[in-house]
């Protein structure tokens, strides 16, 4: 969190009772773009939503930044998330595999870019 505040960067949480059950950061870009990042909500919260509920708190703190566009990317394995990111608006601008090497290994993920222009 700390990281991501010190580059130009903001973290949200939601909570219930003092519980956390949602976290989504925004790193800063450029003055215009920023990316959403670490979206979780807890297992046992999701499909109520509360995910669009903190996305929407979260591009309003964007617009008030003066943020243009927000992108992301995604693994295509998390049918869930890439579902919610188009029903929030995201539009897929391009489809790669993103390789995780681990020593001698590397893991291949099919990865989602995505991206909102907000208005």
């Amino acid at each position: 969190v700390q990281k991501l505040r010190e580059h130009g960067g903001e973290f949200f949480e939601m909570r219930e009772s003092n519980k956390l059950i949602g976290i989504c950061g925004l790193n800063r870009i450029n003055e215009t773009e920023a990316e959403l990042c670490k979206f979780h909500i807890n297992s046992a919260y999701q499909s109520q939503g509360l995910g669009q509920k903190l996305y929407e708190s979260v591009e309003r703190y964007a617009l008030i930044k003066g943020y243009t566009k927000i992108s992301l990317h995604v693994s295509k394995s998390q049918i869930k998330a890439c579902n919610l990111y188009q029903k929030l608006g995201f539009v897929r601008i391009k489809e790669e595999d993103c390789v995780v090497e681990l020593g001698e290994e590397a893991l291949i993920f099919p990865t989602l870019f995505m991206e909102k222009i907000l208005s």
